[in-house]
């Protein structure tokens, strides 16, 4: 069997939604996954939702290549996502990001780049793994 393309999208804050405003302005840093240091609302939120991500990636099967997709808000969780995926074996994670925050810090932004590969800093655009 060939290699199968997965795809993990998360959308942006919605404007009606107290509870996304929150998040984004929930200040400070906590551990995020994969030993990054990241902006703490944002790993509250990441923390959330990571069963239900978990278990509907249970339903797919073994992953070998995932691309992890978001939009401000949307953009941070797929940032700690692809690193969460990345450090639990998947061989191939993609890490697409359109007007993303800073989800996390200089030297942990430099490690997940680093884990990453270079192809996702050539297929970004503004990613939180800086395009080079």
């Amino acid at each position: 069997a060939g290699v199968k393309d997965h795809i993990l999208v998360f959308r942006g804050t919605r404007f009606d939604s107290g509870r996304d405003w929150l998040s984004n302005a929930t200040m400070g840093l906590s551990p995020g996954p994969a030993g990054l240091v990241s902006h703490m609302g944002f790993t509250k939120v990441y923390e959330s939702i990571l069963p239900d991500v978990e278990e509907a990636m249970k339903k797919v099967g073994r992953v070998t290549s995932l691309h992890v997709l978001g939009h401000s808000l949307g953009g941070a969780l797929a940032t700690l996502f692809a690193a969460h995926y990345k450090a639990a074996g998947v061989p191939d994670v993609r890490l697409y990001t359109f007007g993303a925050p800073r989800t996390v810090t200089t030297l942990s932004n430099a490690a997940l780049t680093t884990k990453l590969g270079p192809t996702t800093s050539a297929a970004c655009i503004r990613a939180a793994t800086r395009c080079r």
